[in-house]
């Protein structure tokens, strides 16, 4: 009897010892290695006002990091044998840099924009002999910036360098897309550059624009053509020397291109674009973390194709405040899943350059329907989380996309309905859970199953689901303590 009793008492403590582990582990993130070594909150926004008022709504509306553009240009209008900088941009760039790293936001560096005295495009290439005054910079950049107040670590180098060098479309974005080997040349100097100023650093390449192609000699994928960006430009830097001088990859994903990604990849609009980012590079022998540099939807612009999830158009989705505020936890929700290790939303205002309305807050600062649901959605996928099959989530009627995770004690899962343009659905979720809109108000169930599990419908609006981890990891330790 004592014997019995001690076996299923060293049993029970063996399973509870498995939940303490498990509950270790609930919390972290379950990156790659490399995904762990970048450093980088999962939520970020994309500024281009960087006044106190504008860091501080990046903040409130939940974002971890924001990115400050560094235009190498407003720096060095002039070049002068000394390398120094004008005083005025000077002075803007420190407290652009300050407001970010004073809300408390992780400042990512966008650098680009060269002067007219060193490239004939300022998106690059380099003119012949430039590039020791561009490495020059940077570790001057590099050393200031570094440095506290302002706490500059993560560095992203030449936004879509890989749109091709005199497109007949957007000119002014010309690039280095049909100039991959010099590109790998440039980045193989830049790279340890960068490490000797700051050896925390960590370098992201680009990020790319990787859509929309134009390769005139046949080298493109197949599908989302039509546009300025070289297929092969990944390809040619990968090739000639480029795979060591970065530490990521950065890309850049939009909705309006998942048709393409996803009749050819794996997942679901980013998610696809991912898979297929990640098996070039793997082709090569390469394995960084990617971070998304840019991903979104707008709220006002051009209608783009909507699919059913795997590449089939089933019509044209119209922007809308709610159809943006709808997609960021879609967004968030697919690139975590595909192990995105960053993903950065474009933009947080609206402002006049653009037509197309990306921000979550409007022009003036006035909030717009994605800002709470980016809220709420950094609140519940943000970090530290880590991605799970959301299996105790089921499908009974409908189509139903949805994603799992775990952290901070807690399994989340966030689920919408899919395959038409306003699509409807229910599902089961185990009893102890609790639902949730896209801003976090309360939703109750529609109803209860016979085996007590709790029923609701769903749109193509975003619903999350919680559940807490330590209710779903004791009926383990029962059974395996009943088993004895």
């Amino acid at each position: 009897m004592k014997s019995t009793l001690r076996s299923r008492l060293v049993s029970l403590l063996a399973a509870m010892s498995l939940v303490a582990g498990l509950l270790a582990g609930v919390g972290q993130p379950a990156r790659a290695a490399a995904a762990d070594d970048l450093g980088l909150p999962f939520f970020g926004l994309f500024m281009h006002n960087h006044d106190p008022q504008a860091t501080a709504r990046a903040a409130a509306a939940g974002a971890a990091m924001a990115t400050v553009e560094v235009h190498w240009a407003e720096l060095e209008p002039v070049h002068r044998p000394d390398g120094s900088w004008d005083a005025a941009a000077r002075a803007g760039l420190d407290d652009r840099f300050t407001n970010v790293s004073r809300n408390r936001l992780v400042p990512v560096a966008v650098v680009g924009w060269a002067p007219w005295w060193a490239a004939t495009n300022t998106r690059g290439p380099l003119n012949a002999g430039q590039e020791a005054n561009y490495l020059a910079f940077l570790r001057t950049l590099v050393q200031r910036y570094s440095q506290s107040p302002y706490g500059v670590h993560h560095w992203m180098l030449w936004p879509e360098p890989d749109a091709e060098r005199s497109p007949t479309k957007s000119t002014e974005r010309a690039s280095w897309g049909d100039d991959g080997a010099v590109f790998a040349a440039l980045m193989r100097q830049a790279y340890p550059a960068i490490k000797q100023a700051d050896p925390t650093a960590r370098v992201i390449l680009g990020p790319l624009a990787h859509d929309w192609f134009d390769d005139p000699d046949g080298r493109t994928p197949g599908f989302n053509a039509g546009g300025i960006f070289r297929y092969r430009f990944l390809d040619d830097v990968l090739s000639n020397g480029g795979a060591g001088s970065f530490d990521a990859v950065g890309l850049n994903a939009y909705l309006a291109f998942a048709s393409g990604w996803e009749t050819h990849g794996s997942g679901v609009d980013v998610a696809a674009k991912i898979d297929h980012v990640r098996k070039r590079l793997q082709s090569h022998g390469v394995d960084v973390p990617i971070v998304v540099g840019e991903g979104g939807f707008w709220s006002a612009g051009d209608e783009v194709p909507a699919t059913d999830g795997s590449g089939r158009v089933i019509g044209s989705l119209q922007p809308s405040e709610e159809v943006q505020a709808a997609y960021v936890a879609k967004l968030y929700a697919r690139a975590r899943d595909a192990g995105a290790a960053a993903t950065i939303w474009f933009t947080l205002d609206d402002y006049d350059a653009l037509p197309t309305k990306y921000g979550i807050y409007a022009a003036g600062g006035a909030p717009k329907l994605a800002q709470p649901a980016y809220k709420w959605a950094a609140a519940a996928l943000g970090d530290p989380r880590r991605p799970v099959p959301a299996s105790w989530l089921t499908a009974l009627d409908g189509q139903v996309e949805s994603y799992g995770s775990v952290g901070l004690g807690r399994w989340t899962a966030v689920a919408w309905a899919t395959g038409a343009l306003s699509p409807r659905a229910r599902v089961s979720v185990l009893p102890g859970a609790r639902a949730y809109d896209r801003t976090g108000k309360e939703v109750a169930p529609v109803g209860v199953a016979g085996d007590g599990a709790q029923l609701y419908d769903l749109g193509a609006s975003p619903v999350y689901f919680e559940r807490t981890a330590y209710v779903t990891m004791v009926p383990l330790v029962l059974r395996s303590f009943a088993a004895q």
